[in-house]
This record gives structure tokens, C-alpha cells and sequence, in this order.
């Protein structure tokens, strides 16, 4: 197995490796991926950062790559590692962040982070032994489910949100006490209040 620095002339073959990992590795649904965006951040990467390429030393078969930039003076992240399924076991992963480790100490790097999923079990195993550590967690949660806990609806944040475009007049005469003593901040959101504000003196005079 041999390990080199990946050129702008592999861009092509790279850009196959990381459709591969896309496709094995999906992105949560909540998640929308640019691909051009993606492909342009692996092409700057490429020209400016640390991107190598594992390729079999009998007949020159792509084994996998890594990406990582460097975020400051003593940090870099290893944003993309893959191998292919046929590579796997093998040693290329080590080899590939091993390669990585030794261009950034090199250049005065002191630490290498990365991300990874939760339920990626595998791989945050195979990062533990190699001397990664949990530093940050990250929590998502549907906002209908947050909602609900909270007991909050729909149709009460609608209500909410239709309060801030209250005409100006009605808002001066709440500040001032001259509204109806009935006419109150609940009362107010129970109203499908529309956005013209002459609707609005109506609605709220009848």
C-alpha cells in the first residue's frame, strides 16, 4: 500500500471516492448537502490543505482518502476519511490519519479533531483506540417534539407571531390604557388577526 498526497489531476477519481462515502454514509434527513459546495470545499482542500489518496502498490487501485484543514496556529480537523469496502481491515485508515498526523506536526500542529456520528459505533471505537477522546457532544431534537413538551402549538406561535405586526394605533392604545379592559395579551392571541391593519381596528372594535 502506498500513501501520496492527492493532486489537482485526482480530483476526478476523488470526487468518485467521496460520492461513494456519501452513499454509504448519508447525512441525517434534516440535513441538506450542497454537492457543489462539497466538491468545491474537497478541490480547495486539495490545492491548499491535506488531502492523500491509499492506493494499492501491485496495481495502483484508489484504497481510500483523507481530507483535514487546519483551523488555527495548533489545531487541524480531519474532515473526510474512507475506504473502500474491499480495503477494509487492512491497515488504510490507520495509514491514511497516520500520514495526516505527520504532515501537520510537521508544521507545528499540535491536535487533530474530527466529527462523527453518534450511532457510528465503529468508527468511535476505532477512533478511541487511536487516542481520540470526546470533547464536544452535539443534541438535535424535532421541533414538533419540543413543542409538545413545552405545550406549545402551531397555531400558538402563529398567534404569537401575528402580535408582532400589530398596527401601531392598537399598540399605542394598550400602552396608553385606552383598549377595552376585556382586551387582553390572551385574548389578543386567541384572535386570527389579519395582516391589514384596518381589518384590525374592525376585527377588534366589533
Amino acid at each position: 500500500m502506498n500513501v501520496r498526497r492527492v493532486g489537482e489531476e485526482d480530483l476526478p477519481l476523488l470526487e468518485r471516492l467521496w460520492r461513494a462515502f456519501e452513499a454509504e454514509v448519508p447525512p441525517p434527513d434534516w440535513e441538506e448537502v450542497d454537492e457543489a459546495q462539497e466538491l468545491a470545499e474537497i478541490a480547495q482542500i486539495v490545492r491548499g490543505e491535506v488531502a492523500l489518496l491509499a492506493e494499492d502498490a501491485d496495481d495502483g487501485a484508489p484504497l481510500g482518502f483523507a481530507l483535514a484543514r487546519r483551523r488555527g496556529g495548533r489545531l487541524a480537523r480531519l474532515t473526510d476519511l474512507y475506504v473502500v469496502p474491499e480495503a477494509r481491515r487492512r491497515g488504510v485508515a490507520e495509514a491514511l490519519v497516520g500520514g495526516v498526523v505527520e504532515l501537520y506536526r510537521a508544521d507545528g500542529v499540535e491536535m487533530l479533531d474530527l466529527e462523527v456520528l453518534a450511532e457510528n459505533h465503529a468508527a468511535r471505537a476505532i477512533y478511541g483506540r487511536w487516542g481520540f477522546r470526546e470533547h464536544l457532544l452535539a443534541y438535535v431534537a424535532p421541533l414538533e417534539e419540543l413543542a409538545k413538551r413545552d405545550g406549545i402549538t402551531r397555531r400558538y406561535i402563529r398567534r404569537l407571531i401575528d402580535l408582532a405586526f400589530l398596527s401601531p394605533l392598537l399598540v399605542d392604545a394598550i400602552l396608553q390604557g385606552r383598549h377595552p379592559v376585556a382586551l387582553t395579551a390572551t385574548r389578543l392571541s386567541e384572535f386570527d388577526l389579519p395582516l391589514d391593519w384596518a381589518e384590525q381596528h374592525k376585527l377588534l372594535a366589533s
